[in-house]
């Protein structure tokens, strides 16, 4: 009831006299006084699009301009209507279609978190007309790109709109509110649109990823997703994917927008495009005059609730964040924990984002998943227009810049690192050794077989969480190189390197006289960078305390020190340094944190985890040591709870080599010195892989390794030579 009320008097606040002059059944038409728009700009409209009133704008548009847009159906709901997917570029263009890149939208998979499709509807609109905010700008980049709207959950849409047979009773509930909406009629500002589709399934959680599976969700399962992965994965016209974003939206927050990376498997290039990305659309924001008012909101929200303006009390119950203007940003964007409070499996930005390294999915994209303020059951989903306005001007800022950036001509590149190398040992996670297979009964995989493509036994797959800095090095100036320790140190082997990172469970191959000797190399001005239970190398070298592992819901460090080089170029709300679900760890409070129990003098700390130390330097003789205490676990065949009776344990999908954040990425680049450098191309940047196990055996992928782009020649020249000498016994 405090959320409802506080969003009665917002309202009051923003929605202006437009609303109020406007019938509740009123809509655009094309030749109009409200603009020659087939869907009516939010504050000329009374409602949310309806179901029908939105099939019939699409099939106007493209009866009026056929070669802009095309409107297909690519499966039923479960209810039988049509899940349509909307293709918008240059038929006309010199650009051959097969050549041009594509962006992808998911919009509105919740059906009462109507900013997506109200958003994409307008900016569908805009692109094939011409016409909006940024129409007439951007319609020439369709002669090289497609974008594609996908709209997937029909059911729970057309059966929640204000004027259908089934949301009566949904609207009467809303009569019943104590207080009325600006006493306007209800019947024309209270819809029943429901989350789920209509067999109450969340069909966010529905699409095929890698990791663990949680135990609620049936990936696949549902008609609605189906019909997405099988014309994304499975269409054969979508190869050319480079970026995406997949539009929600969530209750009473203290920024109207909040943008997440997935973190999945992004490599070095992908993350960095993707926090460009993040960064140009956040400054596009904050100079959109629609989100004026925002400054307002949030402290308007707290005084119906009863509380202090957030400037007054920084603390307070809805978590207005430090220092206390931020509340005002009408844009934050950061990991998922980090905007939303949870993680969670089977999501659709994940798929649109993940790398293809198993038969099903991913997509191999850049892009987010964006999250608008009240469009979610607050303000019960009554249609309020200024808001509405802002979730329209939201989308279109992230539209915009996405077209913009897919046709960049450079990409990043990390410099200045000097040679770094990585302590390595031969094993990987396999499902050669998986003891908890999923259903090994089933049917093998068969891209030529529809009927497996949502129904087979576990796919094959080899990972290492060491593959992150054979990654790295794809996308760095220096070489960044394996280092065998199974055999020890052996003499020499640390001349010519910069820096030296210990992963995780590595450290355990190590010998005490090995620790000592990298221990030496430090004093005479070398640099260690420790991950994860690797942390512990600073108690056998003399050098700290023990170290101690804390279940965490997922990795973290809360920064004590922004000042500190090792968070230098950290502009966002960072504390998440890795998720868990890809990489096998179940969701909530089994991600393994390592900390330090205590420190010795010349100890920077950085971050801590529970006021433990889990992020710093050790200043050691004319050299230093970094820890970064959970980032990149090794990935496990099984979950915390289960120990040994963990039969059935469900990612059929197969692992990744990692999961982590942005914010990992720059710690990693600051402790080695480097930063990034962007470079010339000769085309726009598409993502690629080494192998698709879609079109590849699964022994070829498996012996893979992990999927990247390779090294550009100037790159892979420099390494050649380094792995000459350190890649002894690889």
């Amino acid at each position: 009831m405090r959320a409802f009320l506080a969003v009665v008097l917002v309202s009051a606040v923003l929605v202006g006299p437009v609303q109020a002059q406007v019938s509740p059944d009123a809509g655009c038409t094309m030749g109009t006084a409200t603009g020659d728009r087939i869907f009516c700009e939010p504050l000329e409209s009374a409602t949310f699009l309806q179901f029908a009133q939105f099939e019939q704008g699409l099939y106007a548009l493209q009866e009026t301009a056929p070669d802009r847009i095309e409107v297909r159906v690519i499966g039923e709901s479960l209810e039988g209507r049509p899940i349509y997917f909307v293709e918008v570029t240059n038929e006309a263009s010199d650009v051959p279609r097969g050549e041009k890149l594509q962006i992808g939208y998911s919009a509105s998979i919740h059906a009462n978190e109507a900013a997506g499709r109200e958003g994409m509807a307008r900016m569908i609109e805009d692109l094939v007309r011409g016409i909006g905010p940024n129409g007439a700008e951007l319609r020439p980049l369709l002669d090289r790109l497609i974008v594609n709207v996908w709209f997937p959950n029909p059911d729970s849409w057309a059966t929640g709109d204000y004027f259908s047979a089934s949301s009566i009773a949904a609207v009467h509930e809303c009569d019943r509110s104590p207080v009325p909406l600006l006493d306007l009629p209800s019947a024309g500002y209270c819809s029943g649109f429901a989350r789920e589709n209509a067999a109450g399934v969340d069909l966010n959680r529905q699409f095929p990823n890698p990791g663990i599976i949680h135990t609620d969700h049936e990936p696949m399962h549902e008609p609605e997703s189906r019909a997405v992965v099988q014309e994304l994965r499975f269409g054969g016209n979508h190869s050319n994917l480079v970026a995406g974003m997949d539009l929600h939206g969530m209750l009473d927050s203290a920024n109207m927008i909040r943008s997440i990376i997935p973190n999945q498997d992004y490599d070095l290039r992908r993350m960095v495009l993707a926090v460009d990305m993040l960064r140009t659309m956040e400054e596009r924001v904050e100079d959109d005059p629609a989100f004026a008012e925002w400054t307002n909101v949030a402290d308007v929200v707290r005084q119906a609730e009863g509380l202090a303006p957030c400037i007054e009390d920084p603390a307070a119950l809805l978590g207005c964040p430090e220092p206390s203007d931020v509340h005002a940003k009408p844009m934050e964007w950061g990991a998922r924990w980090d905007m939303i409070g949870y993680t969670d499996t089977g999501f659709t930005s994940d798929y649109l984002m993940l790398s293809p390294r198993s038969p099903t999915g991913g997509m191999g994209a850049v892009g987010t998943i964006t999250e608008f303020a009240y469009s979610h059951v607050v303000p019960d989903n009554k249609y309020v227009a200024k808001l509405n306005d802002m979730h329209v001007a939201g989308v279109r800022q992230m539209v915009r810049t996405q077209m913009e950036l897919a046709l960049r001509m450079d990409t990043p590149v990390l410099a200045g690192t000097g040679p770094v190398g990585y302590a390595w040992t031969p094993e990987r996670v396999s499902s050669d050794d998986d003891p908890f297979a999923y259903r090994p009964d089933a049917p093998a995989f068969d891209r030529d077989d529809p009927g497996t493509w949502s129904d087979f036994r576990q796919v094959e797959y080899s990972v290492s969480n060491l593959d992150f800095w054979s990654d790295l090095g794809r996308f760095a100036d220096d070489p960044v190189v394996p280092v065998d320790i199974t055999d020890g140190l052996a003499t020499g082997e640390l001349e010519g390197l910069a820096h030296f990172v210990i992963t995780d469970r590595t450290l355990e191959a190590m010998s005490d006289s090995d620790v000592m000797e990298l221990r030496r190399w430090v004093e005479d001005g070398g640099h260690v960078l420790l991950t994860d239970s690797a942390i512990g190398w600073l108690h056998r070298a003399g050098l700290a305390p023990a170290a101690k592992r804390i279940d965490t819901y997922l990795g973290y460090t809360d920064v004590q020190d922004w000042a500190h080089p090792l968070v230098e170029g950290v502009d966002w709300g960072a504390r998440v340094t890795g998720e868990g679900p890809a990489i096998g760890i179940q969701v909530g409070g089994h991600y393994p944190q390592w900390v330090l129990e205590d420190v010795i003098v010349d100890t920077e700390v950085v971050g801590t985890t529970q006021g433990y130390p889990s992020l710093g330097r050790v200043l050691v003789g004319k050299g230093s040591v970094d820890f970064l205490g959970a980032a990149l676990p090794t990935p496990v065949q099984e979950h915390a709870p289960c120990q040994t009776q963990c039969a059935g344990v469900d990612h059929r999908y197969g692992l990744a080599d990692y999961s982590v954040s942005a914010f990992t990425y720059w710690i990693v680049m600051n402790s080695l010195g480097g930063s990034i450098e962007w470079r010339p191309l000769e085309a726009p940047f598409v993502p690629s892989y080494d192998f698709d196990p879609l079109d590849a055996p699964a022994e070829e992928a498996a012996s893979a390794g992990s999927s990247s782009t390779p090294l550009p020649a100037w790159g892979a020249l420099v390494a050649v030579g380094a792995l000459a000498v350190l890649r002894r016994r690889r």
